[in-house]
């Protein structure tokens, strides 16, 4: 009689693995966050005046009728935006979204009424100005803030309208 060993075919081994395998890597994994495939941003622009206000863009293309005026009450805020949400690619994100924002606009020039008076033009391109300096083209003039609550959102980034633009 001769002795021989017993063979177990390729396709039941690795059934047998991974019936045991794949429990313990689900177990594993449940407790753990998945992260978003991309940085998403909301943008916003807030009216922090006591006055409501209208703003109108021009675009590379064209100026955009009166009736379509983006209107924000006093004391208020919308995120009405052709680019908003906007996300881009994890491997970008070492670069500033504000600077990505402006850098992407097609809008070249920013007009802010209010009760139909023109109040301000901000005039493109983007650009890195002094704090000072209050422009809706001025990376310096928006700001960040993170909202780690909000699933599939990274956070918003914000512009306000102060005071002293409708001066």
């Amino acid at each position: 009689m001769k002795w021989t060993m017993p063979t177990i075919s390729i396709q039941t081994g690795l059934k047998t693995a991974l019936s045991f395998l794949l429990p313990l890597v689900f177990a594993f994994q449940c407790g753990k966050k998945i992260e978003p495939k991309a940085n998403n941003y909301e943008v916003w622009v807030h009216n922090t005046t006591s006055a409501s206000i209208s703003l109108n863009f021009e675009d590379t293309y064209e100026v955009y009728p009166k009736e379509q005026q983006l209107l924000i009450t006093a004391y208020d805020s919308t995120n009405q935006f052709n680019f908003s949400p906007f996300g881009f690619n994890n491997s970008d994100a070492i670069q500033d979204p504000i600077k990505q924002l402006l850098d992407n606009f097609s809008i070249i020039r920013t007009f802010v009424y209010r009760n139909d008076s023109l109040k301000v033009t901000w005039k493109g391109p983007a650009a890195d100005l002094p704090d000072s300096v209050h422009s809706f083209f001025n990376y310096n003039s928006w700001e960040i803030k993170l909202t780690p609550d909000v699933p599939g959102q990274t956070g918003t980034i914000n512009f306000y309208i102060e005071e002293a633009d409708l001066e």
